[in-house]
């Protein structure tokens, strides 16, 4: 997906290479819009809607694998602390999706990666799930909606460390091994929009 990034707005192996992500870029940048157009189309306004090609409650399904993703593969790698997790119906208009708070973080630089990594992956995921919605413009907008999460992970192990390395590796991983469980969350997330580190615990394991 690099392809669709001009040469200016390259940097190392993080996705997006800038604040804002993705959809920022190709509304100022000339060179990374021509890019996009050449895989995705011109689609007018594509870049600032949210998943472009799904349903609300399709794209409240993906934001609620997103954020169990994070919740279940932080916990398998050895996280304590769970706090919350919640999810934001797309139909609220406020442009939340949802969040997961720890009280600490650890055990290790690499388990935080993979637990902050572990969103994207986990979106990444849904849209191989399901063809018909694994578009171009949709993976772009998964990478995009990372910008955070890839910022969050550079703060423990930056870009090009065996930490952050293995910690990439581990996310994707993790979340194959652990997608049933991430599956059930998720669909509890859909019910509850918020459930406590407590209860995600009794229902996951």
């Amino acid at each position: 997906m690099y392809s669709v990034l001009c040469p200016t707005h390259r940097d190392g192996d993080r996705w997006p290479a800038v604040g804002g992500g993705h959809g920022r870029l190709v509304q100022h940048c000339a060179g990374c819009r021509a890019l996009s157009d050449t895989i995705v189309g011109d689609r007018t306004n594509l870049w600032i809607r949210v998943l472009p090609d799904l349903t609300n409650i399709e794209r409240d399904d993906v934001n609620a694998v997103h954020e169990a993703a994070h919740a279940v593969v932080g916990l398998r790698a050895g996280m304590v602390g769970l706090q919350e997790v919640s999810v934001r119906p797309a139909n609220r208009g406020d442009g939340k999706t949802g969040h997961v708070l720890w009280h600490t973080w650890g055990p290790d630089r690499m388990s935080v990666v993979a637990s902050t990594w572990a969103g994207q992956d986990a979106g990444l995921r849904w849209l191989r799930d399901h063809p018909r919605y694994d578009t171009a413009a949709n993976r772009l907008d998964i990478h995009t909606g990372a910008n955070h999460d890839a910022t969050l992970a550079d703060t423990f192990a930056p870009p090009g460390t065996v930490h952050y390395a293995a910690g990439r590796d581990r996310a994707s991983a993790m979340v194959d091994e652990h997608w049933d469980a991430i599956r059930r969350l998720a669909d509890e997330l859909l019910v509850q929009e918020r459930m406590t580190g407590a209860e995600v615990m009794d229902l996951v394991g």
